[in-house]
Parts: structure tokens; C-alpha cells; sequence
């Protein structure tokens, strides 16, 4: 597909996320992409390409979502908590992480259909497997340590 379809998609997703709720989207050369709650700002690695750049965003989109619409529910970012795979250290925050991580890409996927953005479904799939085996590879390290051997752990396709 044509990197402008992407482009636009990225740029109809970043506008409506700012109507929406008031975050804006930062792309930041070398950055690692992520969503900043507290001062309602994501930031996208601009080094990636157009059709990487979307389908990160509508991963952090999902983020935005678990904040914004499940207040009632009780469930709280472990992005506000500041968790990350490297600071895992008991099974409860492990499945917690995994299963934000889950979420996230799948209502960014539904908000990106429901808004009817084009993206690349396939890779989409792909990159939400390495990201989640790579959290499964540094969460059973941070529960474990060397009680299992994880290097054998593959986190690609």
C-alpha cells in the first residue's frame, strides 16, 4: 500500500485523539513510542516508516482508551503506575502487563476500524506478537531470573 494512505491515517487518528480527549502526538527521532498519561502526550519514533508510525499509534491509542473509558471499571494504566517489562517483578504485575499490553492493541485496532483508518491488519499481528512475547521473555525473566533459561525465547515471528 501507498505510505500516503498510512500518513493520512496517522494524521486523522492523531487529530481525533486530540478533539477527543486533548493528547497530542509528538514523533520524535530515536524515541521509543509511548503514551505519557499525566501530560496527555504520545510520542511516536519518527525514524520509523508511515505504515509503522500508524500501527504504533493505534497501540498507544489503545492505552488512551484503557485511561479514558474504563475510569469506572477501576482499572488504572500500568503506564500511570510507570511498570515496564524491566521492572516486573511478581506474577500478579506480570499478567497485569500482559493483559494491558493485549487490550491496548485490540481497541486500538476496533477505535482504528470503527474510524475506518486503512492499516496493514497482517502487521499489525505480527508486531503485537513480538511485543508481546518480548514482554513474556522479560516478565518470566523479572519473576524467575535464572531459575528458567529464557534465552531460548524467540520473541520475533
Amino acid at each position: 500500500m501507498d505510505s500516503k494512505i498510512y500518513k493520512t491515517g496517522f494524521n486523522f487518528l492523531s487529530l481525533y485523539l486530540e478533539k477527543k480527549y486533548g493528547i497530542r502526538t509528538f514523533q520524535i527521532s530515536g524515541a521509543e513510542d509511548a503514551w505519557f498519561p499525566h501530560i496527555k502526550r504520545i510520542i511516536i519514533n519518527k525514524d520509523l516508516q508511515w505504515r509503522d508510525r500508524l500501527l504504533a499509534l493505534i497501540h498507544e491509542s489503545g492505552h488512551v482508551q484503557i485511561d479514558y473509558n474504563f475510569t469506572g471499571y477501576k482499572f488504572k494504566s500500568v503506564n500511570q503506575d510507570n511498570i515496564n517489562a524491566e521492572k516486573i517483578k511478581s506474577k500478579k504485575q506480570f499478567i497485569t502487563v500482559l493483559n494491558e499490553e493485549l487490550m491496548a492493541w485490540n481497541f486500538g485496532k476496533n477505535l482504528a476500524h470503527e474510524l475506518n483508518i486503512t492499516f496493514d491488519v497482517r502487521r499489525l499481528e505480527e508486531m503485537t506478537t513480538k511485543c508481546l512475547m518480548s514482554y513474556v521473555k522479560s516478565g518470566l525473566k523479572g519473576v524467575y531470573g535464572k531459575k528458567i533459561d529464557i534465552e531460548v525465547i524467540d520473541p520475533g515471528l
